[in-house]
């Protein structure tokens, strides 16, 4: 079932040269149509992670307030442990699962982000030789 390569004897070196341009051109330009439907869902990724980071940040604020009452953040942030005696443990396992899944969030961004320059200096690298052949088939 495979299809057969059309035999391109009857066709001069320029004519064939000019053709493997012709194709090359379509294969450069459906990778760099590649490249860009890979980072753009890269970086919906990130700003659907950053979205999701926002509100976990900001429920695990309210859950704070409903914890330890009418304080202010900074109250929250320097109390100690020992003196949040009076909440309950499932008050506790709520925060920390919180706190769990905003880590989780975190390393899921770092991650795409990570991804994305990965892609960005993976592509600098393959675009240069192919910048390099361009300028020679440009002179030839």
């Amino acid at each position: 079932d495979r299809r057969k390569r059309s035999n391109l004897d009857h066709l001069t070196e320029p004519e064939k040269r000019q053709r493997r341009k012709q194709n090359n051109r379509v294969s450069a330009q459906h990778a760099r149509d590649r490249k860009k439907k890979y980072i753009e869902k890269l970086e919906e990724q990130i700003r659907n992670l950053q979205a999701e980071n926002f509100s976990l940040r900001t429920s695990e604020q309210v859950l704070k307030m409903q914890l330890l009452g009418p304080e202010s953040d900074s109250t929250i942030s320097s109390r100690s442990p020992s003196s949040v005696g009076s909440a309950t443990s499932s008050s506790s396992v709520s925060t920390v699962s919180m706190n769990d899944n905003y880590d989780n969030m975190e390393d899921k961004l770092d991650s795409s982000t990570n991804d994305c320059a990965a892609v960005k200096s993976e592509s600098a690298a393959l675009s240069a030789p192919l910048q390099q052949e361009f300028l020679e088939i440009g002179r030839a």
